[in-house]
């Protein structure tokens, strides 16, 4: 797209480069410029567009000129959650209905997962491997985490500068063992230390835990009184327990934060560690799991397998 050119002049430039006459064009303007949200600015240069403003045009000029081999590049790494889920739907709609193919180059699992039927993994220039996507991504979540394990030690200079920051951490067992893999009905512990430099007045320690494909399983912070008093400089400990039956067989990871809220009750965070700990769920065959007798079921692909407290099944009398 030419900077110099407004938005309108560089849709038709576009469809120009595509063989598309200025009445084909036409009947799709309107549907272009809706989809990019950029009606207001339409006749501006671009070279005044913001970096995600450039992105929705371009995105949607590409997506709705029928082009017959789509290239799209960390498209979706710019522009808020509404453009992003247009985005994934406009080109599963268009590898579906029209005969085109997208090339998706991204480092988002959860949308490669869900747009691609065939995956390319490359590192340093060179094909790793071509499978589905399945496949493809579990092999690069396993060896991207290798890099992360079941203990952190904040190994940064310059931290005895910083107001509070995070120390260590670890995931523990039961009898408080550090461990990276737990059968489904074990009870998991994040144990985590941080230290205090300078006193403070409301500090809550809190959690996130997400899968390897980035989605968040949940948040959680420490609700407990004695986190609402001061806290003189120091170091300090605390242990967040996940519940056995809860996860599914799966890898997650673990980002730790301290937060405190500020006026209107939003949130700040005094650090926010994120991806430093991992661990593995494995789920056996047995009465104790969820899974129960399902083997090789597509029922146990989930992210969490909650153990429920069941009623007796029994036969109402007419």
């Amino acid at each position: 797209m030419h900077p110099d050119l407004t938005g309108r002049e560089n849709i038709y430039l576009n469809g120009a480069i595509l063989g598309l006459t200025r009445i084909e064009i036409n009947e799709r303007f309107d549907e272009i410029v809706d989809f990019s949200d950029v009606e207001k600015f339409i006749d501006t240069p671009i070279k005044r567009y913001s970096s995600g403003m450039k992105i929705r045009l371009g995105f949607s000029v590409a997506a709705h000129l029928d082009p017959d081999i789509l290239i799209v590049d960390e498209v979706l790494a710019v522009g808020d959650e509404e453009f992003k889920r247009k985005a994934i739907t406009k080109m599963q709609d268009g590898s579906k209905d029209i005969d085109r193919t997208v090339l998706f180059v991204s480092h988002d699992l959860a949308s490669i997962r869900r747009l691609c039927t065939k995956c390319m993994l490359i590192e340093n220039g060179e094909i790793v491997l071509i499978d589905n996507p399945e496949v493809t991504i579990n092999y690069y979540l396993k060896n991207t985490s290798l890099t992360v394990s079941s203990k952190w030690i904040n190994e940064r200079s310059g931290n005895d500068k910083q107001f509070v920051y995070l120390q260590s951490a670890e995931v523990i067992d039961a009898q408080l063992v550090n461990k990276g893999s737990f059968y489904v009905s074990e009870k998991i512990g994040i144990r985590f230390n941080f230290i205090i430099n300078k006193e403070t007045k409301i500090i809550i320690p809190a959690i996130n835990l997400s899968d390897g494909l980035g989605n968040l399983i949940f948040n959680a912070v420490d609700v407990q009184n004695n986190w609402q008093i001061p806290k003189e400089p120091g170091k300090y400990s605390g242990i967040a327990w996940i519940p056995g039956n809860l996860l599914g067989e799966k890898d997650f990871f673990i980002s730790i934060a301290l937060v405190f809220p500020t006026h209107g009750r939003i949130t700040q965070k005094y650090f926010n560690e994120q991806h430093i700990l991992s661990f593995s769920i494995i789920d056996l065959i047995e009465k104790d799991s969820a899974k129960g007798i399902l083997i090789n079921s597509d029922w146990t692909k989930t992210l969490i397998s909650p153990k429920l407290d069941w009623d007796h099944t029994f036969k109402i009398n007419s």
